[in-house]
């Protein structure tokens, strides 16, 4: 229940975003909106080492709870700020909010069915997202078992991974003007699955600090870079469904990561399953380059991603009635 709450609250929020910036400013608010996180999710670490140190694991809980509740409120006070007039809603648009979501939902998973080259991305993140998920279960019994550390050292993990964050931020600009997209999106998640594959035979406590901010900074140099070219591809009237949809489909696979996660311990050890989940990232990475016209797409310039894609499939575009 919670995976799947998590991924219909990222779903909800993944489509604010594009729904409120033009696709023009959409990498530089992705950058800014990456960074925010990466200072919550620091003071978030800090915030829950404490509590777990000194309180009892109720209270963490509690915490996480209302981040979600105060998330939850902001999405809505978000939304309904950037709702259509009621003048300007469209004939025909169902007016409960319900009937209204669920089809947004599918319009956005119908459009996204169409896009041959954003749906094999969204298959591929999924893939990934199903061998990220086990960390939430493995770095705690990694920490508490395998390396004997306090309970507040996760904390500092989840500091570290922020950190790669926000300096990914900071940097990416920097890079992307020496390297093509393509490159960078996949030596990212390289640097995510090696980081993570290293986790398996590193002791002590300095070194996996030093691998999570690598992780941080590969995870988010790729997924920003990705975003920003799928984003600005699709027309704006789609923009917000389609995000919602695709976002919804890559969290999806969060549950069967979850209950894989216990197995793989089990049967194998707690060293072995962070190898497997690191070589599997490892794995799948060069996989991109066998979508077709994956390089061409994310190559391009944020501006062309969108003519490129109208040239592809243009019985989408007149199919859907989309105008730009």
């Amino acid at each position: 229940l919670s995976s799947l709450g998590t991924a219909l609250f990222i779903a909800a929020g993944g489509g604010l975003l594009s729904s409120i910036v033009s696709r023009e400013n959409y990498r530089d608010a992705l950058r800014q909106t990456k960074m925010l996180g990466a200072v919550s999710s620091i003071l978030g670490g800090i915030i829950g080492g404490t509590v777990v140190s000194y309180m009892v694991f109720t209270a963490a809980f509690l915490f996480d709870a209302f981040s979600f509740i105060a998330g939850g409120a902001a999405a809505i006070a978000i939304s309904s700020s950037t709702i259509p007039e009621h003048g300007t809603v469209p004939a025909g648009t169902p007016t409960n909010r319900l009937i209204q979501w669920k089809e947004d939902i599918l319009a956005g998973f119908k459009f996204l069915k169409r896009l041959k080259i954003v749906m094999n991305i969204a298959l591929l993140l999924m893939c990934l997202n199903l061998f990220l998920a086990p960390l939430s279960i493995i770095l705690p019994i990694m920490v508490r078992e395998g390396q004997k550390l306090p309970a507040w050292y996760l904390g500092i993990l989840q500091t570290s991974l922020s950190v790669g964050v926000l300096l990914t931020s900071v940097f990416l600009g920097f890079v992307a003007k020496r390297l093509r997209n393509s490159q960078i999106i996949c030596l990212g998640f390289v640097l995510v699955g090696m980081g993570l594959a290293t986790l398996s035979v590193t002791k002590g406590s300095a070194l996996p600090v030093v691998v999570f901010v690598c992780v941080g900074t590969g995870m988010t140099a790729a997924m920003i870079l990705l975003s920003t070219q799928v984003m600005t591809a699709v027309p704006d009237a789609f923009r917000a469904r389609f995000s919602a949809a695709s976002s919804f489909l890559i969290d999806i696979s969060r549950p069967a990561g979850l209950a894989a996660s216990g197995l793989m311990v089990d049967s194998f050890g707690i060293n072995m399953a962070l190898a497997m989940v690191g070589l599997g990232v490892v794995a799948l990475s060069p996989v991109i380059f066998l979508i077709p016209k994956f390089s061409v797409f994310v190559d391009s310039k944020p501006e062309e991603a969108g003519l490129l894609i109208r040239q592809w499939y243009p019985s989408v575009y007149c199919g859907a009635g989309v105008g730009g």
